[in-house]
């Protein structure tokens, strides 16, 4: 598959599956090695952790494909997955076992966004494809529809919230719009009209006000003011061939350090995303593609980012880099770090069909 079709590709897949969908022992498809991955060595070693309890008994989300990956910011062992066909699956325990909603709203089709209040636990915001629900009693029903997204085709990309002011939650969609809630999902003001997909979407943690929005092939946009207005981040990228192609964000639990991986490769800003400068990588720039990126909270030197089933490691700011190949044949959709412990780390895993 070519870069150029990449996006296009995996965001047409989530929207022929829409609905679609079923759950159990592995039956999805024949292959059981999906699902959400485990490290306690920060990386090294890593297990399968898919087990679904139930009071038939215990069932397994291995054969399942990841869309994202979500933590709830005041629990560090309350982790949300989002899955391609099977809706979403919430774990309490740091992933030794997952249970899912009882309500219909989430219980299938494709999960492509989640965001916790982070001053309010059991209030969770969970996007499926067009659609955004709201449960405020901690996964037990989603029965708020707080937004329909009515354009044809047209799908919900990132969720992010205020951590300053939780009230204020921010939607990006795959035409590029950004719309801004200031009553927690009530009522939706349009604050940005891109011209390519928000493929991702970042509330700065040293100061909220700060957003960027990277998009599928018109670079980023940010804002400083909450959103009110924007500015697009084109000409600090411009020295690197195709970086305004933008896969993910991710930040340090400070804010001090921005990281985006594009077709390029790896970018890091220090001025809230004024400007960049590429990281070295093992591959040469425009030769791998990039499927997630995040970076350790409490050290902004550690970094991850994944290309097919490999996870690419550096503990010294991108000078350096180690390689683990996870046993699997799918390729790592989403990285997430544990809070509070940066030995703990955990993948998404995906197939396109």
């Amino acid at each position: 598959m070519s870069r150029s079709s990449f996006f296009s590709f995996s965001l047409l897949a989530v929207l022929m599956l829409v609905g679609a969908g079923c759950f159990g022992r592995g039956e999805i498809d024949a292959s059981t090695d999906g699902g959400v991955w485990k490290s306690l060595d920060a990386g090294e070693t890593w297990v399968q952790s898919v087990a679904v309890p139930t009071p038939a008994g215990v069932n397994s989300a291995s054969g399942t494909n990841v869309l994202t990956l979500a933590h709830d910011p005041s629990d560090h062992l309350a982790l949300y997955a989002g899955l391609e066909r099977d809706g979403l699956l919430f774990s309490y325990d740091g992933a030794a076992g997952w249970q899912r909603s009882g309500d219909a709203a989430v219980s299938s089709g494709a999960v492509t966004a989640v965001a916790v209040d982070p001053a309010e636990k059991c209030r969770v915001y969970v996007a499926r494809a067009e659609r955004i629900f709201r449960s405020e009693d901690c996964n037990r029903s989603y029965e708020d529809e707080i937004y329909i997204e009515t354009k044809p085709g047209v799908i919900v990309t990132a969720i992010t919230i205020d951590w300053f002011t939780p009230s204020q939650v921010y939607a990006a969609f795959s035409d590029g719009t950004i719309l801004k809630s200031s009553d927690r999902g009530a009522k939706w003001t349009s604050v940005f009209r891109g011209r390519q997909a928000v493929t991702s979407l970042l509330v700065s943690r040293a100061d909220s006000r700060v957003l960027l929005a990277g998009m599928a092939g018109a670079g980023m946009a940010r804002s400083v003011d909450g959103g009110e207005t924007w500015e697009v981040v084109l000409d600090p990228l411009r020295p690197y061939r195709d970086a305004n192609r933008v896969i993910a964000l991710a930040q340090d639990g400070q804010g001090s350090v921005i990281y985006v991986a594009t077709y390029y490769g790896l970018l890091r800003s220090v001025d809230q995303g004024v400007s960049w400068e590429p990281l070295n990588l093992l591959s040469a720039p425009n030769q791998v593609m990039i499927g997630d990126l995040a970076t350790d909270p409490a050290n902004p030197n550690v970094i991850l980012y994944s290309v097919g089933g490999s996870l690419y490691k550096s503990v010294d700011a991108g000078a350096n880099w180690s390689v683990q190949k996870l046993p699997t044949l799918r390729f790592i959709s989403a990285i997430l770090f544990d809070r509070t412990n940066s030995n703990v780390v955990y993948v998404g895993l995906r197939k396109i069909e």
